[in-house]
Formats: structure tokens, sequence, C-alpha cells
């Protein structure tokens, strides 16, 4: 997990749901993007694998990275990405294969309020 090009201001951080339109099926990743001493860093999971994102570069809006897999087999992805508010969209290139469309979402996790008002149950869309 490495980092590149600091912005205070990064919408980027937080979870994303993000769906892989490859040509042999969707397949869907969660990415955790955090923002620690200045330095962007963040894993991917999909099933019970987890790996860091590698060469983290984040400029304005945009952000890329890569990451080394080892299911189904080995294979290094590189992804370019475009950040706006909740969504997210971008290619990524899955090691030989053609380049793939990326989309997805932020997590909207709740957060509880002050005890003395009322919030509704937890929703994930």
């Amino acid at each position: 997990m490495t980092e590149r090009n600091f912005d205070q201001n990064s919408h980027i951080v937080g979870v994303w749901h993000l769906t892989l339109a490859a040509p042999t099926g969707e397949q869907r990743v969660r990415i955790d993007v955090a923002l620690e001493d200045n330095c962007y860093r963040g894993t991917a999971t999909q099933g019970s694998e987890t790996v860091g994102l590698r060469d983290f570069s984040v400029q304005g809006n945009s952000a890329s990275w890569h990451q080394h897999i080892k299911k189904p087999f080995p294979m290094r992805i590189d992804f370019e990405l475009l950040f706006l508010e909740s969504e997210v969209s971008g290619i990524c290139k899955p090691g030989i294969f053609p380049k793939v469309k990326v989309f997805g979402r932020r997590n909207l996790t709740w957060r509880p309020l002050p005890s003395n008002s009322y919030s509704p149950p937890p929703f994930d869309f």
C-alpha cells in the first residue's frame, strides 16, 4: 500500500463497491481507501482475498493504482478511475486481458445520531 499526491479534501477516502464488467461476467470488489500520514492507502477485497492497492496516485477526482491478485490465478490489475461524489467509473486492465469498464458506488454507512434524536435503521445502497 503506497501513496502519491496528497489532497487533504479528497472525497476518494472511504469504502467503495466496484463492479468490473469482464467478458467472463461481472466481478464485484470492495475497496477501502484511507488517508494516513499524508498518504493514500487502501485494500481491495473479493471473496476471501484481500490485497493492497499499490502506487496509489490521486489527481483531482481521478485515482490510479495497481494490485496483484492470486485468484483465480496470479495477475496484476491496473485501475484508472474517476470519483464523483458517491459514484465511481473508469477502466481496469487485468493482466494480459483487454481493458474492462469499472463502475461503482460509495458504501453509505449509517452513523448513529445523538441519543436524544430518532434515527432510522441503516441502509446500504
